[in-house]
């Protein structure tokens, strides 16, 4: 029922902006047509029965980068055959989904999820990405030979995918982190450097701005995913604000979720 909420809110959008030069090219289908016919079939079936979330494998450009009234520049490929987007998916719930309960994932999945091969933020950054955000959606990348997740980017995978969930839970959660919320002020400032980054209690930051509230929330949730917890202690005992949010996070995951997020943490 959530997940038709917001579906029709994107409707509305979509509406609201018709005048517009970008015109809405989502095809939110209620009821996808999913076959069994492979193993991957099955997998995507069990997936969209479990979770009401459609994994999807090929689709439109328009799909993956429309954002409301503008596009993301995300640029992909499809994946490289059905092998490596069963590996990819495999990879994603054995060592990612696992962390949360299935509750929390019927709830705060999105509508759709794009895996592709090759995966970049844009054409200017050929860095590969593992896991990016969309509109209701998320783009997961590796799902290919030179493209998958090898030992040396295990790390960046597992932080960005572990982004992605906690961007989908704090979008549609209606118990916010409040705590957490208050160490930093969020106020646009310039940011030039790290040092002046953790000063404030970020982990993050968007070139030289703050990140927002939301940014915050599952940046530091990727952050736990892609640190050790002998790197987290180091950087909280030098900068006070992070210990807070450290701990308000930790306790938020404990009380609402029953989830202990400090075994999020990467071990070597």
């Amino acid at each position: 029922m959530k997940k038709m909420i917001y579906l029709l809110m994107a409707f509305f959008m979509c509406y609201a902006c018709s005048e517009d030069d970008i015109k809405p090219e989502l095809d939110f289908n209620v009821e996808p047509e999913i076959s069994s016919s492979t193993s991957l079939d099955k997998k995507i079936a069990d997936f969209y029965k479990k979770y009401d979330t459609f994994i999807a494998c090929s689709y439109t450009n328009a799909e993956i980068n429309w954002n409301w009234d503008s596009y993301y520049n995300y640029v992909y490929s499809f994946p490289e055959n059905a092998d490596y987007a069963e590996k990819l998916l495999d990879f994603v719930q054995e060592k990612v989904l696992v962390k949360y309960t299935d509750e929390m994932l019927k709830e705060f999945l999105p509508y759709r999820i794009y895996l592709t091969d090759t995966l970049w933020e844009t054409k200017n950054k050929k860095t590969q990405r593992y896991g990016l955000i969309g509109v209701n959606s998320y783009i997961w990348g590796g799902a290919g030979s030179k493209s998958f997740p090898a030992k040396t980017k295990l790390k960046a995978a597992m932080q960005e995918l572990h982004e992605c969930v906690a961007s989908g839970l704090i979008a549609k959660t209606t118990v916010l982190p409040e705590e957490f919320y208050s160490v930093s002020t969020y106020e646009a400032e310039v940011i030039t450097n790290d040092k002046l980054m953790w000063e404030r209690g970020y982990i993050w930051r968007n070139s030289r701005l703050q990140p927002s509230k939301e940014q915050d929330f599952y940046k530091y949730v990727g952050w736990f995913a892609g640190t050790t917890k002998e790197e987290a202690t180091a950087l909280c005992d030098q900068y006070p604000l992070i210990k807070k949010k450290y701990a308000y996070l930790v306790q938020y995951f404990k009380d609402n979720f029953n989830i202990d997020l400090e075994a999020f943490h990467w071990k070597n």
